[in-house]
């Protein structure tokens, strides 16, 4: 009786959820009055949202049902992956809002020259794209430690395993490493681009 109404609970939310933000986007997509920088990022976090409500939650409520376990690994995989990538890009979506609200509110005589509709598209693009592969990364992450859960099952041999966790942990350090080294020079410039911007103003 309780996993029922549990599941009538999630169902009626993420229906909610889905038409809220509906709503929301046909606004937004319909009004040219509405097309304005602000709610360029605010149709992005609606997407965002709708997505969540309409995979991230009813794949959730399915599996509540059972563990992953159990279920369907591809199931599992989708689902995680899907939440990752949608739970920090409605995050990061977020902080683009702030950002702009700081500099409508605290900076009004150079908003319109700071957040103009390309800025806000760039915004829109980074905050996906680095969702993205934050997902993939942790889906990679996820998927090597089941694997090595599986091989420790079947192997005895704690040098064996010893010397495959060793590679598998290298493997993900160099991926990590990578994507750091890869945006770093991006966050430093920007965080020196802002610093220099304050001093001169």
């Amino acid at each position: 009786m309780t996993s029922y109404a549990l599941n009538v609970v999630a169902v009626s939310l993420s229906l909610l959820i889905i038409c809220g933000n509906l709503l929301v986007i046909i606004s937004v997509i319909y009004f040219k009055q509405l097309h304005t920088p602000t709610n360029y990022l605010i149709l992005s976090l609606a997407v965002t949202d709708l997505l969540l409500g309409g995979l991230v939650l009813p794949f959730s409520t399915i599996l509540s049902l059972g563990s992953c376990w159990y279920s369907r690994y591809s199931l599992c995989k989708i689902r995680d992956m899907f939440d990752i990538l949608l739970c920090t890009s409605s995050i990061l979506n977020l902080c683009c809002i702030s950002i702009d609200r700081y500099y409508a509110v605290c900076r009004p005589l150079i908003y319109r020259s700071k957040i103009n509709a390309c800025v806000t598209v760039t915004m829109i693009l980074l905050s996906w794209t680095l969702s993205a592969l934050l997902a993939i990364s942790i889906t990679i992450l996820m998927v090597a430690k089941r694997q090595a859960r599986k091989i420790q099952n079947t192997i005895k041999s704690e040098a064996v395993l010893s010397k495959m966790e060793k590679k598998a942990n290298i493997t993900l350090a160099i991926v990590m490493g990578v994507f750091l080294i890869c945006w770093t020079p991006y966050f430093l410039s920007i965080g020196l681009y802002s610093g220099l911007d304050g001093l001169l103003q």
